[in-house]
């Protein structure tokens, strides 16, 4: 092991040895796999890989810090692969939990602040999508940022609170209740004040940024589609 490995083996080893220091996380499920948003978020969080993804880390030579799952998914030359390359497995099985559920709970019982979900949507398994957006109001914490990425959108569980995103005019944004929401906005094409917002009876589909800025607040639970851009205030 050269001199390069040792040290990414230690960092490693500090992050996970000492919680309170791992506060960004990214997690990377087994759906479509996209190498350049895995790429382009790994470079400041602690990656946990679920262990058929494994396999696509291996295919792709990217390393997770960690390892996750009833490991029932990964092959067992990209399992020995890893072992060599030091990296930690947490082995779980327990069927009452997906393999994605096990990893935000492992990342919440280390003191997470932010979580990005990868490779979770799409795939051809529209339970596991429902399922995963539905973890994201599981696990809702106001201080804890969980979110669920592709290549152009991101999905976050909003509960009683105010954001402003930041993002290109004219991009699409919709808002679900998830299930009740009252909804009020400002920057969108077609703003809300004090909207009812209701699962399968009211929502805002389409809706779109007005202005570089827009601001959301959120009176009960809802479901927000947005641009994949940063999230200015909470």
């Amino acid at each position: 092991m050269n001199l390069t490995k040792i040290l990414c083996f230690l960092g490693t080893l500090l992050f996970l040895s000492h919680p309170m220091l791992a506060q960004k996380f990214l997690i990377v499920a087994h759906g479509p796999f996209d190498v350049d948003l895995v790429r382009e978020y790994q470079k400041d969080r602690i990656t946990i890989a679920l262990d058929g993804a494994a396999n696509e880390f291996y295919d792709w030579g990217l390393t997770p810090d960690l390892i996750s799952g009833d490991m029932d998914s990964i092959l067992e030359k990209v399992k020995l692969y890893f072992e060599k390359q030091a990296v930690q497995f947490f082995e779980t099985h327990d069927q009452n939990y997906t393999d994605l559920e096990k990893s935000l709970k492992y990342c919440l019982n280390n003191y997470a602040t932010d979580i990005v979900i990868l490779c979770a949507l799409g795939g051809g398994r529209s339970d596991h999508t429902f399922h995963n957006a539905a973890l994201l109001k599981r696990y809702h914490d106001q201080n804890v940022s969980i979110t669920l990425v592709n290549f152009n959108e991101s999905i976050r569980f909003l509960r009683d609170e105010t954001i402003t995103l930041s993002g290109p005019i004219g991009s699409a944004l919709g808002l679900f209740g998830f299930p009740k929401a009252i909804a009020t906005t400002q920057g969108l094409q077609w703003e809300m004040n004090d909207y009812p917002l209701e699962l399968a009876i009211q929502e805002s589909v389409a809706n779109r940024f007005k202005t570089s800025l827009v601001t959301i607040t959120v009176k009960g639970e809802a479901l927000l589609v947005a641009p994949r851009t940063p999230v200015l205030k909470e």
